[in-house]
């Protein structure tokens, strides 16, 4: 994975940390250990991604980021000191989308 890839992907797995920390999972009447079965399923799909091919490889390290991001935006319960990760994931996984947009048009 290149940095940019690598930088989604950790913003994607601090704002899961900090999703559990807060309880946030059980606020929306979701296990934790579901959600963090969800987050390891995601991190053990990670090293696949290369062989996968361009759509999934960015399917995964910047569609994810995005995904959570967005979500976050708009879910009433987000704010504060966790919004700061909430814009670094849609930035850098928007960052992955594009890069991966630009090499498909240009090849």
């Amino acid at each position: 994975m290149n940095r940019l890839e690598s930088a989604a992907v950790a913003s994607a797995f601090v704002h899961a940390g900090q999703d559990l920390l807060r309880g946030e999972p059980a606020e929306l009447g979701i296990p934790a250990w579901l959600f963090a079965a969800g987050f390891l399923a995601y991190a053990l799909l990670l090293p696949t991604a290369a062989a996968r091919g361009n759509p999934e490889r960015t399917a995964l390290t910047g569609g994810v980021p995005v995904a959570i991001g967005l979500f976050h935006l708009f879910a009433p319960h987000h704010g504060g000191f966790y919004m700061p990760v909430v814009y670094a994931s849609l930035a850098f996984g928007a960052g992955v989308v594009a890069l991966a947009a630009s090499s498909a048009e240009s090849a």
